[in-house]
């Protein structure tokens, strides 16, 4: 027999060659007496830290036979087939393009004392079936190891010697190389695991690896024994680091692991055996001492590792101790499918237990329906990538197209979730293209945009995940600032109506095996379709695995897709709102019934007024009280409107019905008159007034106003003729916090606020508040701020202080004519802005309004009245043949106020405070007093006695008609009228006294001399000291004070307890 001994680390076992005297099995001897001699220093060269290494083609297929040893007796633990090396990464094929690996391989040993078939085992990747083509019989020999060479795209045409060559072996194909069929290969850098089942399904054993530090070209990752009880290959120290060794085995990989030390505690559990759909599941474990007599360590750990068959990672959740035993509550939610697989781990300073992993059956599961399972699923979500600018620069969320159909996207919306605030607090994500079609059994990619990565190109998006999406095609820019890397979030999918399809959720906080690496950055969030018949995505993975956008496993979609049938009947709608004619000021509600015999997927309103020329499109959510379909029209829309006009666009998804038009008249509203001023007949005016005239169908160049006949050729200018309306949208708004919307520089700060609002809105509500037509001007230079506000104020800039979270949407500044303007940047109505100071909201907004000159359509002048003197004047406005004049009241007098009393003069004895307040043209509006700084209301009767003596002050204060204000103040003065406080002679405070009488004495004076009267008055002393004068009872009582008077129980206090108080 021919040896050759290479040099490698350690005693290392090269499957079969230390098995003294192994027989070949029949068949085995004849390939390998031809086979090529390896060469000592080529293998030296190629396996520099390799020793005592025998040869697999020659030791384990030698010709010369001797004594079979029963393996058994080398190694009786562990499964009989075992994974003891993976090289998911090799050196490419070369000159193919992209560049795929041509050498990875699985290595399979034959950890029993028979010859096994490996045809009665199958090879599952990942979820996938590895086969070995042909059907001729593959027996891995007792106590060796056959390694199975996996096939991609690239590889096929590739020579068993191009694989010796890049490992330095002499594998013989066919004998101890197998070439499997692998799909794609395996993953470098995600989380995956392979299994071998038997004939019945049975996991017989599985290796797994985590990331791309395990997985470097041509080296292999080794595995040992799974502990005792477990299948799962143990991982050795090194992966990824050691050079690959395919069909050599070391000792140590094989080798029982050494009886372990006695713990000092035991774990103990029962099973459980079912559990009930969608009911919480408690587990219980406690821990006893190991030996009679002993103690359990006094800081134990005990957790639950739990997951779904389809989950590829377990959860762990803290087992709280609670009279003497461990417990822990999952919620029912849990329970995805039929059956969940859970270990107990105790651990303490010292020793880790586990109990077996154990599957417990969920009662009542429902059978599986692949018609059930949603048309569309959110099979991939990135929440967390590699920055750009400072954000995350490549987030995305993938929407699978689950059924038979190619699907239009225009009829769902995607809403992100704070599963906190329930489904009231969704927003709308909407993608820059809404009428895009996801064909049948593909994907689409929602790539998110925010206010850093908006510079990058599809291109980058491609290079950065090695993916080919055309963009508009299967790659669709989404704008948001992001999901968030911490706390509870979904994603989910509705129709246009507000049905749920399907929801992928996610929970930074969840507590991994490795920690808390749900959202690890450049990773995915990988989901299956749910199989319990509900909208709620499975998440197999998270935190592992490189992101995929595009691409999907067979294990995240059905197999069967849910089939559409055709559908030719188109929905039917009817307008039930009952409004022919409102008042401006009312606003009212549209109210729509929709119908169709598979499902309603969108209800669109178009609305328009009679100043519009385009219909304004509102998505209509489903009001599941009523089962219609509502739009409110607020007062604001309806502000310079003569009359407005609606119609429905319903879809079922494949058909559209639109309904007839439907009228609205509105009555009320601003003078419309041919010519007409801002200011009516006999209105008071004082100080500087803006005086406008409007001719309905002139320019403002084509008006002239006039003061008391005097044309006013000076100081005109366009204005806007009446005050506009800020509006907009709000929900979540809380109580307390002080949320503004603000105008002017943000330095000048609270002197900036217009309207602070505060009250809760839970649910979309509209806003409206009017400002001041002075404010605005012609252009872009009209800007208005909506502020998160803490509960102090809109400004509050102490980190500590919390802010409003909350959203808005539909921002518009209203025209008085009915035009309505919109920031272009916040244009789309149904558009959803966070506000508030947590990550990705807005503390504050400017919106922007471009106001163009036709809307200044009043000349306006400012009149300085008090430049004229008090009474009537004429103000005019000519404008053609057409004339408009009004007679006014100027008042720039304030009221005279004229006291009852007299300054500086002694008042005694009662008398009255009073004033004679006159106006000449507006009249007196308002009077107020105060005497020595308190409010008072004239007119008041006192006296000299009910004031102190000394000087006193009266204010009054008086408000004609025309807002002018005159202040007077009077000071007089009262005599003391009262008596000083009485002055103790004696007995002094405190004083002891014998015998039964005593006399008492005070000094009093009164300091205008008036005769006076003293009385005295007596007191009494109870205390402990006097039991006939005091008593106490003891007792204990529920409530104080107790119920009843005297009740059970009450005792009386002895004579020890009267001395203790």
């Amino acid at each position: 027999m021919n040896k050759t001994i290479i040099k490698r680390w350690g005693s290392v076992l090269t499957a079969g060659s230390l098995l003294m005297g192994l027989a070949a099995p029949a068949g085995y001897a004849s390939p390998i007496q031809d086979a090529e001699i390896i060469h000592t220093t080529d293998i030296m060269e190629s396996h520099e830290n390799l020793e005592g290494v025998l040869s697999v083609t020659e030791a384990a297929y030698s010709p010369a036979a001797g004594n079979p040893v029963d393996i058994q007796a080398l190694n009786s633990s562990g499964p009989p087939l075992l994974i003891t090396e993976l090289v998911p990464d090799s050196t490419n094929v070369p000159g193919y393009s992209p560049a795929t690996d041509a050498y990875e391989f699985v290595e399979i040993y034959n950890n029993s004392a028979q010859d096994i078939n490996w045809n009665d085992y199958e090879l599952v990747y990942h979820g996938s079936v590895w086969n070995v083509p042909g059907s001729e019989n593959v027996v891995i020999p007792a106590g060796q190891a056959i390694v199975l060479w996996v096939m991609n795209i690239a590889n096929t045409e590739m020579s068993v010697e191009q694989f010796n060559l890049n490992y330095s072996t002499s594998l013989a194909e066919g004998v101890n190389l197998f070439r499997v069929e692998g799909g794609g290969g395996m993953s470098n850098s995600a989380e995956r695991k392979l299994e071998i089942k038997d004939g019945s399904g049975q996991v017989i054993v599985s290796a797994a690896y985590q990331n791309d530090e395990q997985t470097k070209p041509d080296k292999g990752i080794f595995y040992s024994l799974p502990v005792t009880g477990s299948t799962e290959m143990v991982m050795m120290e090194g992966a990824g680091t050691q050079s690959a060794t395919p069909g050599q085995i070391q000792p140590d990989q094989i080798a029982v692991p050494e009886e372990e030390s006695p713990v000092s505690f035991v774990l103990n559990h029962d099973p459980l055996t079912a559990v009930d759909l969608n009911q919480d599941v408690e587990f219980k474990a406690s821990i006893n001492p190991s030996q009679p007599g002993g103690a359990v360590p006094d800081q134990v750990t005990v957790t639950l590792q739990y997951k779904t068959p389809s989950q590829s990672r377990y959860t762990v959740q803290s087992m709280n101790l609670k009279d003497g035993s461990y417990s822990a509550v999952l919620k029912g939610s849990v329970l995805e499918e039929s059956s969940l697989e859970y270990r107990i781990t105790a651990k303490d300073s010292t020793q880790t237990l586990q109990t077996d992993w154990m599957s417990v059956q969920v009662s009542n599961f429902p059978e599986f329906d692949s018609q059930q399972v949603p048309p569309l699923l959110v099979t991939e979500l990135v929440p967390n990538s590699k920055n750009v600018g400072g954000a995350d620069g490549y987030e995305f969320i993938e929407v699978f197209n689950n059924s038979d159909r190619d699907l239009n996207y225009s009829n769902y919306k995607m809403y992100y979730r704070y599963p906190d605030k329930g489904a009231s607090g969704d927003v709308i994500w909407s993608p820059s293209k809404e009428d895009l079609v996801i064909p049948s059994r593909e994907s689409v990619v929602f790539w998110i945009i925010n206010d850093k990565n908006r510079s990058l190109t599809a291109a980058d998006f491609n290079t950065y995940y090695s993916t080919s999406l055309q963009e508009d095609v299967q790659l669709f820019r989404m704008e948001s600032a992001g999901m968030a890397n911490s706390g509870r979030r979904a994603l989910v999918l509705k129709t246009n109506t507000g049905r749920e399809i399907s929801g992928a959720y996610y929970d930074a906080d969840t507590q991994y095996e490795d920690g808390k690496t749900e959202t690890k950055e450049d990773t995915g969030l990988q989901y299956k379709y749910p199989v319990n018949g509900t909208e709620r995505m499975i998440k197999i993975s998270s935190g592992s695995m490189f992101p995929t956008p595009g691409q999907w496993s067979a294990e995240q979609v059905p197999a069967q897709p849910v089939h559409i049938e055709n559908d030719d009947v188109a929905p039917i709608i009817e307008d039930r709102t009952g409004v022919t004619e409102s008042d401006q000021g009312q606003g009212f509600k549209i109210r729509g019934w929709a119908q169709d015999d598979k499902q309603v997927a969108s209800v669109t309103l178009y609305m328009r007024s009679d100043v519009q020329q385009e219909y304004t499109p509102y998505r209509l959510l489903e009001d599941y009280g009523d089962r219609h379909f509502h739009h409110e029209v607020t007062s604001a829309d309806l502000i310079g409107k003569k009359y407005l006009e609606y119609y429905y666009v319903v879809s079922d998804g494949f058909n559209e019905t639109q309904s007839p038009n439907y009228r609205v008249d509105i009555t009320g509203g601003a003078d419309r008159s041919d010519l007409r001023l801002n200011v009516s007949e006999r209105q008071l005016l004082s100080g500087n007034v803006v005086v406008k005239g409007t001719a309905e169908h002139a320019s403002p160049d084509q008006v002239v106003l006039r003061i008391d006949g005097k044309d006013i050729t000076a100081g005109t200018a366009k204005a806007l003729e009446n005050d506009a309306y800020f509006a907009f949208e709000a929900k979540n708004v809380d109580y307390y916090f002080k949320n503004a919307i603000t105008m002017g520089p943000e330095e000048l700060k609270d002197e900036t606020i217009l309207y602070t609002f505060l009250d809760p809105i839970p649910s979309y509500k509209t806003l409206s508040y009017p400002i001041d037509a002075s404010r605005l001007v012609e252009g872009e230079d009209n800007t208005i701020y909506i502020r998160a506000g803490s509960k102090s104020g809109p400004f509050d800039e102490r980190v500590e202080e919390n802010k409003d979270d909350f959203e808005i949407r539909n921002i518009r500044l209203i025209l008085a004519n009915g035009t309505v303007l919109q920031d272009p940047a916040y244009a789309r109505v149904d558009q959803e802005i966070k506000m508030g100071d947590s990550a990705g909201k807005h503390e504050s907004i400017g919106f922007k309004f471009n106001i163009p000159t036709d809307q200044f359509i009043s000349k306006a002048y400012t009149w300085d009245t008090t430049q004229v003197e008090d009474g009537e004047h004429e103000i005019t406005a000519v404008s053609g043949e057409l004339t408009k004049s009004v007679e006014v009241t100027v008042d720039n007098t304030a009221p005279v106020i004229t006291p009852s009393i007299e300054e500086g003069k002694l008042y005694r004895g009662p008398f009255t405070l009073d004033a004679e307040v006159t106006d000449v043209h507006a009249g007196v509006k308002e009077v107020t007093a105060e005497l020595n700084g308190k409010k008072i209301q004239l007119p008041m009767d006192t006296s000299s006695s009910q004031l102190d003596g000394g000087s006193q002050e009266l204010a009054i204060t008086a408000i004609d008609n025309a807002g002018n204000k005159a202040e007077k103040t009077v000071r007089f003065e009262v005599p003391a009228e009262n008596p000083d406080k009485p002055e103790l002679v004696s007995p002094q405070n405190g004083q002891t006294q014998s015998g039964r009488n005593a006399e008492l004495k005070v000094r009093v004076e009164d300091p205008s001399g008036d005769s006076m009267k003293v009385s005295f008055y007596r007191g009494f002393l109870h205390d402990a000291a006097r039991p006939e004068m005091f008593k106490g009872f003891q007792n204990a009582s529920d409530t104080e004070p107790p119920r009843e008077e005297a009740p059970a129980g009450e005792q009386s206090f002895t004579a020890e307890d009267y001395q203790s108080i």
